[in-house]
C-alpha cells in the first residue's frame, strides 16, 4: 500500500470545506419564534381586576377527594376565557385593604372562590382558594402560578407548513399548599417570602382537633419561595 502524502494545510481546508458541508445539509429551525415559554408582561386577564379569570378555571387545577400530584399544569387563557365550560355569573367581594374575592356560586354543589394574596419578586403569583361542595365544609388552599406567553402551532396555507406562531398566554401551575378546613388566617407575600399566620378558624378553637394541616401552628410561618 502506497501512502498519499497531503500538506497539512490543504488536510486543514478540506476538514473545514467537509463540516460545512455537513452543516449545510441538516435541517435549519429558521422560525424565529420561540418554543418555549417566557413571562407573560402584558396579561390579559387577571386575579384582582377586571377581565378576572373565571373561578372555574382556578378550579380546573385542583383534585378531587383522593387524588393526589398536579393532574392540570397549564391552561390556555385565550381560548379558554369565555368558552362554554365557564359559563355562570361571577360576585366579586371587595375587602378594605386586601385583592377582591372572586366567587362562583354553585347552587347546591356549593361554590368556589379565589382572591390574589400577593406576586413574589420573582414573578409567581399566590392565590387563596376556599372550595365547598356544599356540606359544612369549606376547604382553604393556596394555588401557586405563573403567567407565561408562548407559541402554539398554526399552519400556513401558502407554504404549506406548521410553524410555531400562534401566541398563547398560559396559566402555568407551580403547585399548591393545603391550609386545612374552615382555616382562617392572615396571608401575605413580602418579596421572595410567603407568610401564613396563625389558623383563627373553626377548627383553632378545639386545640386544633379534627384539624387541617396548619391549624396547630402557634405562630405565623414564613416560607422561602425559591423559583
Amino acid at each position: 500500500m502506497i501512502a498519499q502524502y497531503m500538506p497539512y494545510g490543504m488536510c486543514t481546508l478540506g476538514l473545514l470545506l467537509a463540516s460545512l458541508a455537513a452543516c449545510s445539509q441538516s435541517p435549519r429551525n429558521t422560525d424565529p419564534t420561540p418554543s418555549h415559554g417566557f413571562e407573560s408582561q402584558n396579561p390579559a386577564f387577571f386575579f384582582d381586576r377586571r377581565p378576572f379569570i373565571h373561578p372555574t378555571i382556578i378550579a380546573s387545577f385542583s383534585l378531587l377527594m383522593r387524588d393526589y400530584g398536579d393532574q392540570v399544569v397549564a391552561m390556555h387563557l385565550n381560548d379558554r376565557v369565555g368558552s362554554n365550560r365557564d359559563l355562570g355569573d361571577i360576585e366579586v367581594q371587595p375587602r378594605e385593604g386586601k385583592h377582591p374575592r372572586i366567587v362562583f356560586d354553585r347552587g347546591d354543589e356549593g361554590f368556589f372562590a379565589y382572591s390574589l394574596v400577593g406576586i413574589s419578586d420573582s414573578g409567581a403569583y399566590i392565590v387563596a382558594t376556599s372550595e365547598s361542595g356544599g356540606g359544612s365544609g369549606v376547604f382553604r388552599s393556596l394555588m401557586v402560578f405563573r403567567l407565561r406567553s408562548d407559541y402554539g402551532i398554526a399552519r400556513d396555507s401558502a407554504e404549506n407548513r406548521l410553524a410555531l406562531t400562534r401566541p398563547r398566554t398560559l396559566l402555568y401551575f407551580l403547585g399548591s399548599i393545603t391550609l386545612g378546613d374552615r382555616w382562617s388566617g392572615e396571608l401575605q407575600v413580602v418579596g421572595n417570602e410567603l407568610h401564613i399566620g396563625v389558623d383563627e378558624g373553626w377548627f383553632s378553637r378545639s386545640g386544633g382537633s379534627g384539624h387541617g394541616p396548619r391549624s396547630e401552628d402557634t405562630e405565623t410561618q414564613i416560607i422561602q419561595l425559591d423559583f
